[in-house]
């Protein structure tokens, strides 16, 4: 499997500033994108813990609960826990258990809006919003977690605020060698256990990776249909 680099774009560099227009032009190029210097992040360096805890006092949460960091959709390696206190994830996630928030809308038939949903963090970024959107999900996760291959169907920008976090991306033309079963792939562990797939999943070796770490403040564009993990 060859692996590639994520193009980077230093948006006060290059003097960019972030609109419909320059969401299209990415969309139209339909590659995978870093913008750096986006100017979202504000007050997250006082998201500790204890702080984060405080934020969300009120908020019962839906997560994926389980004892594997590689999280399989196919296998279903974990258990979804309802009405699950803010303040216990985070604590949990934050001493290495396998707890997975993908947040969903205020009422089952809501589209998720991190804006609308948690105020009392939205408020602490500068977040730009296209001018069409789907939804906007908050995400929490423990170190080294990995979620199964899989793709959107609608284009995805995926704003890191705290901590680092490594992707994997695959183009689509890349679908006939990731061993599809429906939209999932039965390689997991892409990032982790990497040597292992290559051995079990032979055809990976004809695949090329689009692999990064986003650092706190990198947005990264995910165009349509790309395969992510």
């Amino acid at each position: 499997m060859k692996s590639v680099r994520i193009r980077r774009i230093n948006l006060q560099q290059k003097q960019i500033n972030i609109n419909d227009e320059f969401i299209s032009s990415l969309v139209e190029e339909g590659q995978p994108v870093i913008l750096e210097n986006t100017e979202n992040l504000d007050m997250t360096e006082n998201w500790t813990v204890e702080r984060l805890c405080e934020k969300m006092k009120d908020c019962n949460l839906s997560i994926h609960k389980g004892g594997n960091l590689t999280l399989d959709f196919r296998t279903k390696n974990f258990e979804y826990a309802n009405k699950y206190p803010a303040a216990d994830i985070l604590r949990e996630v934050a001493s290495g258990k396998v707890r997975y928030l993908r947040s969903t809308g205020a009422r089952r038939k809501d589209l998720p809006d991190f804006e609308k949903d948690y105020p009392t963090l939205s408020s602490d970024l500068n977040l730009f919003k296209p001018e069409r959107t789907h939804s906007q999900i908050l995400r929490i996760s423990p170190k080294d977690l990995e979620i199964w291959l899989h793709y959107d169907t609608l284009d995805n920008f995926l704003t890191q605020t705290v901590g680092e976090k490594e992707v994997l991306l695959f183009n689509p033309k890349d679908a006939a060698n990731l061993y599809l079963d429906g939209d999932k792939s039965e390689c997991i562990g892409l990032i982790s256990n990497l040597k292992e797939n290559l051995d079990r999943f032979p055809k990976l070796f004809q695949t090329t990776a689009f692999r990064e770490v986003l650092k706190p403040g990198d947005v990264l564009f995910i165009p349509v249909s790309l395969y992510k993990s």
